[in-house]
């Protein structure tokens, strides 16, 4: 990932259009709205480890405080304050239920090999300010997507994360509860990044979202 550093500022570039032939942009899919998610830290959140989150198999996996619970139900991913990570196992009838979504969910502990910022729907590692959830019939996970309102912008820093220029290049690692239809939910990493990436494109912006994109780097492929 590039180096942190640097400021939350937007650069416009002018790049992109609603739709026409492929270029290096790549095909066209339609017009997005946007949302943001990121990783939940317990260290976040004061108060008594009241509620009991459980694995698949309906094991204790740790006792936090309900606002932690709560956000990390929606958001998927979060580290304890022991270190461990864990990750949204999915739907279960022993599970915790999530109060945003009113759906019963359970997690799983990863290991001390588990990626940093948490898993994506296929076990793969997440990358903040480069993964992106989206409804799986709408785009196929591992597809590389190209947004033009993202290039040339320079994301803020937070946490070792940002601090580049942003070329617009984004893939598809992931699915979301509420994640449905024409709209994407950029992995920020951090809450304190969304919130300043709320001052460059906020949430439910509509987007022009390109898939396949020749411009983009053959890493993301």
């Amino acid at each position: 990932m590039p180096t942190p550093g640097g400021m939350p500022v937007a650069v416009p570039t002018g790049k992109g259009g609603p739709s026409g032939p492929a270029d290096d942009r790549g095909t066209p899919v339609g017009t997005f709205v946007n949302t943001f998610y990121w990783m939940e830290f317990e260290a976040d959140y004061p108060g008594a480890a009241d509620t009991q989150l459980r694995g698949g198999n309906c094991q204790a996996l740790a006792n936090v405080p309900r606002a932690f619970a709560d956000r990390l139900c929606v958001e998927g991913s979060g580290r304890l304050q022991n270190g461990s990570l864990l990750n949204l196992f999915g739907d279960c009838s022993c599970g915790y239920l999530c109060p945003e979504t009113d759906v019963s969910v359970c997690f799983f502990s990863a290991g001390a090999d588990a990626p940093i910022w948490g898993y994506g729907s296929d076990g793969n590692p997440l990358v903040p300010l480069r993964s992106l959830a989206i409804e799986e019939g709408i785009v196929p996970h591992g597809t590389v997507l190209y947004i033009p309102e993202w290039d040339g912008v320079v994301m803020p820093a937070s946490r070792g994360l940002g601090g580049f220029v942003h070329d617009g290049c984004f893939r598809v690692d992931d699915i979301g509860y509420g994640v449905e239809g024409r709209h994407y939910d950029l992995y920020a990493g951090t809450a304190e990044l969304w919130m300043d990436l709320e001052q460059l494109l906020p949430t439910d912006s509509s987007t022009v979202v390109y898939r396949d994109p020749p411009r983009c780097p053959r890493a993301l492929r």
